[in-house]
């Protein structure tokens, strides 16, 4: 098993992440417009929602 421990204390299996970074690429595929999937803007849109996370301190 591989897999990343956090800094809270949580391990998180590979299997999992693969699993989460595939529904969220799933949901980027179907809201953005084909024209606008690429590798650029999707790098600017997980940037973004990087800087969110830590500028909010969101609890999820």
């Amino acid at each position: 098993m591989i897999a990343e421990r956090f800094s809270n204390g949580v391990l998180l299996k590979n299997e999992e992440k693969q699993e989460i970074l595939i529904k969220i690429m799933a949901v980027i595929k179907k809201e953005l417009p084909p024209e606008a999937q690429t590798v650029e803007i999707i790098q600017c849109i997980f940037d973004d929602c990087k800087e969110w996370l830590i500028n909010s301190k969101v609890e999820l």
